[in-house]
């Protein structure tokens, strides 16, 4: 499911679509509402099931339009199989929540002041001589605006994440307590061993 699931969102169309979507809110959720998540969410014995309603989750929260796991995804985000290992728990948590509260050097966004006067925020996906291609929404990674090096009047590093903060306000509190299991189990093995049982 998750192979197939990666298939179907690399085509444009459907990407448009299903970022068009609209998903009913659950609730804002902050870290306060995960008093339980220490510096380790996942216990001993998470079981399969558990893993599995994690895994569905992940997918509902479409972290795959703008993040690498194990060969598979988009890499307009960090690497997260190498985030999960940096982070556990309530600071992974944070990271989910609060997207701009650690910013990873690599994967800031940036703010561009043109000459005509608008502006232009996001991040720089590839580069030639005379033009730069921005991502302004990370969940319709392949449209691009394209921009003169020539009409850039002043740039500066923004101090906000490209990824948006809520994305995961459409999820119940169990369903992101799972997500968060599946992402400690280790993703990239996980993928894996789904990737072989489909191919049965």
């Amino acid at each position: 499911m998750l192979i197939s699931y990666i298939k179907k969102v690399s085509n444009p169309i459907v990407a448009k679509l299903e970022a068009a979507r609209p998903l009913a809110s659950v609730r804002e959720w902050t870290t306060k509402d995960f008093p339980e998540v220490g510096e380790r969410w996942t216990r001993d014995d998470s079981d399969t099931s558990q893993l599995t309603r994690g895994k569905q989750a992940f997918l509902k929260s479409q972290c795959l339009k703008c993040h690498i796991a194990s060969g598979f995804g988009a890499s307009l985000g960090p690497e997260l199989v190498g985030s999960v290992n940096k982070y556990r728990g309530s600071n992974l948590l944070k990271q989910i929540l609060e997207p701009s509260s650690e910013l990873h050097s690599q994967y800031r966004t940036i703010q561009f002041l043109l000459e005509s006067g608008n502006v232009v925020v996001g991040s720089v996906v590839k580069e030639d001589e005379r033009f730069l291609y921005v991502a302004t929404n990370l969940m319709l990674p392949q449209n691009l605006t394209k921009i003169s090096k020539d009409e850039i009047e002043q740039q500066k590093v923004s101090e906000l994440s490209a990824m948006p903060q809520g994305l995961v306000n459409i999820m119940s509190k169990q369903e992101i307590l799972d997500m968060l299991a599946f992402l400690e189990a280790g993703l990239g093995s996980i993928i894996r061993l789904n990737n072989q049982t489909e191919k049965k």
